[in-house]
């Protein structure tokens, strides 16, 4: 069954065609993939409010572990070993950016620099416009 174009956006992930096209196919549950809609909270919460199964986490825990910030803090206080970086948003303070080193971490995802020659301030502004672009968010 077609849930639309071949462009993602109007298809795999178009919310309403993924249920409209359980509900004409009379199927019990849904299945995100990979990808896609794999991690989106308001996609498994939809899923179910149509009375569906949805086939993954809960929805709070998509949320949960979507936030690498509450993520951290969520396995940290399981006792789960994390690897050594920021306990939670840097904001604009560059010594803790630079404490970061080549790696810098973003709360909604991972960036990554290998020139040596970034770090430093030129790296925290990259870091920053990295994270509004890709992340669509102001925390670092």
């Amino acid at each position: 069954m077609s849930i639309g174009p071949p462009r993602a956006a109007d298809s795999y992930l178009n919310i309403p065609a993924v249920i409209s096209a359980a509900e004409v196919t009379d199927a019990q549950a849904i299945h995100p993939g990979y990808g896609f809609l794999s991690e989106n909270a308001d996609f498994a919460e939809r899923v179910e409010q149509s009375g569906f199964i949805f086939i993954g986490p809960r929805a709070e825990t998509i949320r949960l572990m979507g936030d690498k910030i509450s993520a951290i803090r969520t396995m940290k206080k399981a006792g789960v070993p994390c690897v050594p970086g920021s306990d939670g948003p840097v904001g604009d303070n560059e010594k803790e950016v630079l404490k970061l080193q080549l790696a810098t971490h973003a709360s909604a995802g991972m960036a990554a620099d290998h020139d040596r020659f970034n770090l430093g301030h030129v790296a925290f502004m990259k870091v920053r416009m990295i994270d509004k672009k890709l992340f669509a968010t102001n925390q670092t």
